[in-house]
């Protein structure tokens, strides 16, 4: 989790001239709408290199407006599979293709399927006994998962959602931190001058 607080001292000289109640509104204005840049922020700096929509990245991202800060919470989540497909199809037979990073190179997965649950949620799954004779392959981390939920459940899955990459890692991958930092840094001080300045408070 990332906190990011502004420095009040860097204020003072433009907020001597307003009122605590309408300094405190401003900073609460700008606190909104600095917020929702650092999400973009942070959207772009992943959509900019992963091939991912910016929609399904922001799922795994929660930007919350604090007493005087935002607060940055990256789910602890792996992407889905489905979210980085070229080929979103799921008529019978079709081999699911993906590419990971916008500049890497596309991948059949012919070990793979598309498949619609109950719920509506389309994902690439893999059946239990292919996961077993590729599981070097497709990721050891992933199939020690799902043995884990074998055990928990007293039985195989018939078939499982293959996942990509954790989210917290491509977070860090691309250095968004340093990004929403600096998102935050800019958008802030303006945003409050901004506010004062246009008698909007």
């Amino acid at each position: 989790m990332i906190t990011m607080e502004f420095d009040k001292q860097q204020l003072d000289e433009i907020l001597k001239r307003y009122s605590s109640e309408s300094i405190d509104k401003a900073e609460s204005r700008a606190l909104t709408k600095t917020k929702s840049k650092v999400l973009t922020a942070i959207t772009r700096a992943i959509t900019a290199e992963y091939n991912i929509k910016a929609r399904d990245v922001k799922k795994h991202i929660k930007v919350i407006k604090g007493h005087k800060s935002i607060l940055v919470k990256i789910d602890e989540k792996n992407f889905k599979l489905v979210e980085f497909a070229t080929n979103r199809n799921i008529k019978q037979n079709t081999i699911p293709r993906v590419k990971i990073k916008k500049q890497g190179k596309t991948t059949n997965l012919p070990a793979m399927f598309y498949a619609v649950m109950q719920s509506g949620h389309m994902g690439i799954y893999m059946r239990a006994r292919a996961m077993k004779k590729r599981g070097f392959i497709y990721g050891a981390e992933y199939i020690k998962r799902i043995k884990e939920k074998y055990n928990k459940r007293g039985k195989e899955l018939a078939i499982n959602e293959i996942t990509a990459i954790d989210s917290v890692d491509m977070f860090k991958k691309v250095e968004a931190e340093d990004k929403a930092l600096e998102m935050f840094r800019d958008t802030f001080q303006s945003e409050v001058v901004r506010q004062l300045s246009n008698g909007l408070v």
